[in-house]
């Protein structure tokens, strides 16, 4: 089939198939071991003269490498790629290793990165106990002049490392992804500009510290472990500036934790804030049962703009999660996860509406905020099976605060389970006074019986009512 094909072009095919081997799209491949992704792309050279031919003569092929697959195919991959711009990978919970004597293994892979550092384009490492981790801490502290990106994920304790990494000299490093309860010294590579780190109680003041002497840091991305004390109670004496970040993430925190760390810090660049927590519920003998979320509002007030303010808002309500979108300088991005442990209805369903009312409502509460487009997902069903904090929520009140609380809008774009949000529009058509361009968003067949209702609304509101496609998710 590739036989009256230019060998470019062969070459190009090549490289797809090995990209799509290293990282299938979901339900495309069989899933692969580390080993099996490598002898799959050996097999590439085996097909025939003019193939192995190609293949060879395209490094790139062969830049991936798994130093925990064994030695003999390792060096095979490390040769074809004349040993340039590596992506090397070594996890050291592996299974597959080869060797009866795992000090020899060790022994092995540490050698292999201190010798050949220079060799490597980026760095992936994983490991989750004590053993090896001296070896390789040891072997990390070799200068990499050609490393632009590394991928840490260690659970032990101690890194020896960590204060001498890469003996301070990675003059192209870029990114960094530092996965550990060590508070790396990454101060020496001020070429970074992508930091992601696991903070929590241990390291997050160090890790604070040391991302703001970073001059070029433009995004940082910051991971908790979703328990109370990732963010210490007491602040700093000074709080962390960070002039060239435009993009921030915090990821996996309680509510609490978030409205700790935003004040702590400055972010006069940002453009794009994302945020994915969980809410905090607190209850003691003598304190009634509170449940926190960090608000737009919470956030705003935290950050020293906003320079453009938001128009529009996007709410997304699923069974087990809340996603709010603006627009504005800086965007954010907002996911409150609500997967809270063994919940039932009881007394804490009315924190829940009131603080799910005081997260969509929020913008209106920010002065000179006119919000012009609304957009609403509603994507739990009426016979959903399971009962959850979400599901078991009473949707019509949501509803009417959002659209009393947004009353300028000139869009409004409704998505998922329409026909409930229609029939609300429907017993109160005021909400709809503002006469903006409705657009619908099915997500069953079942919206052909909205056809009376939509009628019925376009003549007593005068708005122009749209019904589109569902576009399923790519």
């Amino acid at each position: 089939m590739l036989d009256g094909l230019p060998n470019e072009v062969v070459a190009e095919i090549l490289e797809i198939y090995v990209a799509q081997i290293l990282n299938p799209i979901p339900g495309t491949l069989p899933k692969l071991n580390h080993k099996e992704k490598m002898q799959a792309i050996m097999r590439v050279a085996l097909i025939n003269q003019r193939i192995r031919d190609i293949a060879l003569s395209r490094p790139a092929i062969w830049r991936t490498i798994y130093l925990h697959v064994r030695p003999q195919i390792v060096e095979l991959f490390f040769e074809r790629s004349h040993q340039e711009k590596i992506l090397l990978y070594l996890d050291l919970c592996y299974g597959g290793s080869h060797a009866e004597n795992q000090t020899q293994e060790r022994e092995r892979q540490t050698t292999f990165l201190r010798t050949n550092m220079p060799a490597f384009q980026h760095l992936g490492i994983r490991l989750r106990n004590v053993e090896g981790a001296e070896a390789v801490s040891e072997a990390l502290q070799t200068p990499a002049p050609n490393l632009q990106s590394l991928d840490f994920d260690f659970s032990t304790q101690d890194m020896p490392c960590h204060t001498n990494l890469f003996a301070h000299s990675a003059p192209n490093l870029q990114t960094a992804k530092l996965f550990s309860k060590v508070p790396w010294h990454i101060s020496p590579f001020p070429s970074l500009s992508a930091v992601s780190a696991r903070i929590g109680q241990r390291n997050c003041r160090k890790i604070l510290s040391t991302l703001s002497s970073l001059p070029g840091l433009e995004t940082i991305n910051l991971t908790g472990n979703v328990e109370p004390g990732d963010v210490p109670l007491d602040p700093p004496p000074h709080p962390a500036v960070f002039a060239s970040c435009r993009r921030l993430k915090l990821e996996k925190f309680e509510a609490n934790c978030v409205l700790r760390l935003l004040p702590q810090l400055r972010l006069p660049a940002l453009t794009s804030l994302h945020i994915h927590e969980g809410p905090t519920v607190l209850e003691t003998p003598t304190v009634p049962m509170t449940l926190f979320t960090t608000t737009i509002t919470d956030t705003l007030i935290s950050l020293p703009g906003p320079r453009v303010l938001p128009s529009s808002i996007s709410i997304s309500i699923h069974p087990r999660r809340l996603i709010i979108e603006t627009n504005g300088t800086p965007s954010i991005r907002y996911l409150c996860d609500w997967r809270i442990a063994g919940y039932t209805p009881g007394p804490l369903d009315p924190l829940i509406f009131n603080a799910v009312s005081a997260l969509c409502t929020a913008l209106s509460t920010i002065p000179n905020v006119n919000v012009s487009e609304l957009s609403i997902l509603y994507n739990i069903r009426d016979n959903f099976p399971e009962r959850t904090a979400l599901s078991c929520m009473d949707m019509e009140y949501i509803f009417y605060r959002v659209m009393e609380a947004y009353p300028q809008i000139n869009r409004l774009h409704l998505s998922g389970n329409v026909e409930k949000l229609v029939r609300y529009l429907c017993a109160d058509p005021d909400l709809l006074s503002s006469q903006p361009r409705l657009e619908l968003v099915p997500d069953s067949t079942s919206a052909v019986s909205l056809v009376p209702n939509l009628v019925y609304l376009e003549a007593l509101t005068g708005c122009e009512i749209q019904v589109l496609p569902r576009v399923p998710p790519a």
